[in-house]
């Protein structure tokens, strides 16, 4: 229907008013969201560490300039062991030229003692290692957020992955007295040694017995008693409670069962598990 002249220069008025909201709009949006990119991706010092869960996976792209730091962080707990890798996401290659770093502290100078792999580690990223990986492992003694820094001196630039797991184990019960004792049974499923620790809590989370360090050899079952090796208390109505089993292998190195034995014959077992043994892998942040 054929608009008057003065509806026509409304109209105009009005879808020029909506065009210039549209436009305003439009320029807040692509700000907002130009910001939020430069605040994702500038993880360049300790201050501006970025947070990553357990058991996920972050992505970092790293342009092609000079060596260059990336940085997140984390909480990690006392009595837990953690795996912490990075490797290429987009193409292989071994070049040496990443490397992953723990600190204890918010502005990143105090170390965290770890152990680290730059060649295999049977069942980490770091195997095969044509995919530049390294991986760090870590007993960790005190709770507190960690920093980690990932650095490449890849000059072509280089798109990375860091992830961050749990291999703490855990049993939910072991019982002892002067009739019954727990006996903990753990396999090494790799072809080289790992250190483990165990530690028992009684059913109030306090730490009971001796905490104890033992190597387990390639391919190798090594058994232990909650009585006798880890010295938890058996006398009187004796002790119940649950075991942790930290280590310096990559997940999934260690498989572990807890049997408890009664002088009867009677025994029941309580295996081992991980708290997550999945990796979120997306939403890779």
């Amino acid at each position: 229907m054929p608009r008057s002249k003065g509806e026509g220069a409304f109209f105009f008025l009005e879808m020029n008013v909506n065009l210039k909201t549209i436009v305003r709009a439009g320029i807040s949006l692509a700000v907002v969201v130009s910001s939020a990119g430069l605040s994702f991706a500038d993880n360049l010092t300790p201050a501006t560490a970025r947070s990553i869960a357990l058991n996920s996976i972050s992505r970092k792209q790293f342009p092609a300039v000079n060596a260059s730091d990336a940085w997140w962080k984390v909480t990690l707990f006392a009595n837990r062991s953690y795996q912490i890798s990075s490797w290429t996401s987009t193409s292989d290659g071994s070049n040496g030229c990443v490397s992953v770093a723990l600190f204890s502290d918010a502005a990143g100078t105090v170390v965290a003692p770890s152990t680290q792999y730059q060649s295999t580690l049977e069942g980490s990223p770091n195997d095969p290692v044509t995919i530049d990986p390294e991986t760090e492992v870590i007993n960790v003694t005190t709770t507190g957020e960690y920093r980690i820094k990932l650095t490449t001196c890849d000059a072509s630039g280089q798109d990375l992955n860091l992830m961050v797991r749990e291999t703490t184990l855990f049993s939910p019960w072991f019982f002892v007295t002067p009739a019954y004792d727990s006996y903990q049974t753990i396999h090494n499923n790799t072809s080289s040694p790992v250190s483990v620790t165990l530690r028992a809590t009684d059913a109030t989370g306090t730490l009971v017995g001796t905490a104890l360090t033992f190597t387990v050899p390639a391919n190798a079952t090594v058994f232990k008693s909650t009585k006798i090796d880890m010295l938890v208390p058996g006398t009187g109505n004796g002790s119940f409670g649950g075991t942790t089993l930290t280590h310096n292998g990559a997940f999934g190195a260690i498989s572990a069962n807890t049997t408890t034995l009664g002088s009867t014959g009677l025994s029941f077992d309580s295996p081992f598990t991980t708290r997550d043994a999945i990796v979120l892998g997306s939403p890779i942040r």
